[in-house]
Parts: C-alpha cells; structure tokens; sequence
C-alpha cells in the first residue's frame, strides 16, 4: 500500500507569463480550492440582489475576481471598490480574455460549471415553498415584534406543516 507522504506530492505552483500591454504578467496555472471557493462565492454574494440574482453581475464579478486570484496584477483598494468599473476597464482592454486563456482550460471550465452549477441550485431554492416559508419563519418573529396584533394570528408551526406537505407533493423543488 502507499503511503501519501512517501509520494512526495506538492501543490502546483507552475505560472505562465503573459504580454498585457508589454508588461509581464504572470497567471496561475493552478489555484488552491479555498481561493476557488472564494471566487465562487464572492460571485454568487455579490450578484445575489434580494428578489433576484444578476446573473450580468455575477459573470462580470466571476471575471474580475479571477483576474484578482489567478494573476499578479496588484490593485489598490480603490481599485477594487467598484467592481463593475474595474471589469469595464479589464473587458474593454481584453485582460479578461487574456488571462482566461492563459488559465488551462480544464481549471477555467471547472470553475465556470461550479457557478453555474451553483446558480442553478440557488434559484431553484430561491423558488421553492420551503424558502419562501424558511424566510419568514427567519424574519416572522422581528416582524411580529413590531406588530403584535397580526403576529398572535398566525402560527409558526402551522407555516413548517406547509414546508413538509411542499415536500411530500414535490411543490417544494428541493435540491438533491
């Protein structure tokens, strides 16, 4: 049997450097999972606006922050204060195509079905009976609060009898 530390593996740490405006640049060839994850979901945050999630947002935010992780390139913080100019400036310039084409495709690609695998599940939450009762059963007793009279009429536990007969009916589009 072998032994993983026997193997000698180490984490991927190659580079390719890139031409952006005759200034070098290097790109990651590999980037580790927590940065990944990162990417991920800063986007899905970022785009998520209450009742809808941006999906214009989200591709754009996704764009930038790989630009942010995958290469040297150093900003300031002023930089990054309004994402959706800095990746006006990095689309319009064709960073963005640069540095994704410098990236393997096969880590480009993972990452970009992880979001929208990622999408898809959020909206089909987003959707389903289960959150719309799990939101305000969270919110109900701030609310209730506020508004005492309404708030001795309705029954939380009468709201998770319709979460479990949204399950058993299939109404509520449950993830999984």
């Amino acid at each position: 049997m072998a032994n993983f530390n026997d193997m000698k593996l180490i984490l991927n740490k190659s580079l390719k450097i890139i031409k952006i405006n005759g200034i070098d640049v290097a790109v990651k060839q590999y980037l580790p999972a927590e940065d990944k994850n990162a990417i991920l979901e800063i986007a899905m945050q970022q785009a998520d606006q209450g009742t809808i999630l941006n999906t214009f947002n989200l591709d754009a935010i996704f764009h930038v922050y790989l630009v942010l992780k995958y290469t040297d390139i150093n900003f300031s913080d002023e930089d990054k204060q309004d994402i959706l100019k800095l990746y006006d400036i990095l689309d319009s310039n064709n960073v963005i195509d640069a540095v994704v084409a410098a990236i393997p495709a096969e880590e480009y690609n993972t990452l970009r079905d992880n979001l929208l695998e990622m999408t898809e599940h959020y909206l089909t939450y987003r959707n389903s009976a289960r959150a719309l009762v799990e939101q305000f059963s969270f919110f109900a007793p701030n609310a209730f609060e506020k508004m005492k009279d309404i708030s001795k009429e309705i029954d939380i536990d009468k709201l998770q009898q319709i979460v479990q007969l949204a399950d058993k009916t299939g109404m509520n589009n449950k993830i999984g």
